[in-house]
């Protein structure tokens, strides 16, 4: 067994980037070696106490680095935690922690780990584990396809199936003009459900696309002119404040295919007794710029329908021109680039979406 002055300890240690260090509890005194110091880009005489041990640990992980050395020091309970530090050099970096208590006639007197830098492991495993999401969710979308193609698709190839079979018995020329109408009706369903399907297909090859920079304010004031006889017949109020940030890199046919879905829903489910008011605006959280489209219409209760709100012909409001393929479609085009989309509403009050690009 080596020993931690042995030179191959070192030379070993150095190689996978495994540093130890150990905190004495009766005098509260912190010690690092060289390695513990080189993952946190810290000078070589550098000797930190406990809260400033603690610090370097990203927010999220400060309380359980906390917590983890107090239920060391006072219970003797050892942990092995993954979590991440930021460096003297303001570098984020996952790290690998372990440690156990130091007991001396049966007292704990100290606590002794070693410290590891796995950020390139790490960062591999989240990219895994992001990787399976997609294909999960790819999955999820080539099962709704599947449930279009044999329920829809069934039902109009049965529907026109049928009424040829009637079309072929009927002599009277009234009943046969009326039997042509249906089968009008039928092509044109059927033709809307293959567009419907079309739409979403497109989203997938359209990220063959390049991202190009975009202004958010431009894009909403041309949808806005593009529905301009829309919002006038509504008497619908559009307003806009992009003071806190109005460029993103996306798809350009994206951003005008998500405002113009999130427009025209909220002046399509407006409430029945006031006008539709509609406010867009940007906020940034966690350094990522956000878009809120934020309405007075109908609203939705998001108990009853929230789990199935994005679905795919999915409606929750009787107005004739509810079809349930704006809302799946959008989100698909949020989420395709990485981004995610949530709706806060209150029936009766209003829907606010947001995006987070």
């Amino acid at each position: 067994m080596l020993k931690d002055n042995h030179p191959f300890y070192f030379d070993i240690a150095a190689l996978i980037n495994l540093g130890s260090w150990y905190i004495c509890l009766e005098t509260n005194m912190v010690f690092w070696d060289d390695i513990v110091r080189l993952i946190h880009e810290a000078p070589k005489d550098y000797t930190p106490n406990i809260s400033k041990g603690i610090s370097f640990f990203t927010p999220e992980f400060q309380e359980i680095a906390h917590k983890s050395l107090e239920a060391c020091a006072k219970e003797g309970i050892p942990f092995d935690l993954e979590m991440q530090i930021i460096t003297f050099n303001n570098r984020k970096l996952w790290i690998r922690s372990t440690a156990k208590p130091v007991i001396e006639n049966n007292k704990i007197v100290g606590i002794k780990g070693v410290f590891q830098d796995i950020d390139e492991t790490k960062k591999r495993e989240l990219e895994l584990q992001q990787s399976v999401l997609v294909i999960e969710a790819q999955n999820k979308q080539l099962l709704d396809f599947a449930h279009i193609v044999s329920h829809n698709l069934r039902s109009h190839s049965s529907n026109l199936e049928m009424v040829i079979d009637v079309l072929e018995t009927v002599k009277n020329n009234s009943d046969r003009e009326h039997i042509l109408e249906n089968l009008h009706d039928i092509s044109r369903k059927l033709s809307e459900t293959i567009n419907n399907l079309n739409d979403v297909v497109t989203i997938k090859t359209a990220l063959n696309d390049k991202l190009k920079p975009i202004d958010l304010e431009q894009h909403l004031l041309n949808v806005c002119g593009s529905i301009g006889e829309i919002i006038k017949r509504e008497n619908a109020t559009i307003t806009h404040d992009f003071t806190i940030g109005k460029n993103i890199k996306h798809i350009p046919a994206y951003i005008d295919s998500i405002l113009l879905n999130l427009l025209t829903n909220a002046i399509k489910y407006k409430h029945p007794k006031r006008h539709p008011i509609i406010h867009v605006f940007t906020t940034v959280v966690d350094n990522k710029l956000q878009l809120h489209v934020k309405d007075n219409g109908s609203g939705i209760d998001l108990d009853l329908h929230g789990n199935k709100l994005f679905g795919m012909y999915k409606t929750f409001h009787d107005h004739p021109d509810a079809n349930g393929i704006g809302l799946f479609i959008t989100k698909n085009q949020v989420e395709a680039l990485g981004g995610n989309i949530l709706i806060k509403s209150t029936p009766g009050i209003g829907s606010t979406f947001t995006i987070a690009f």
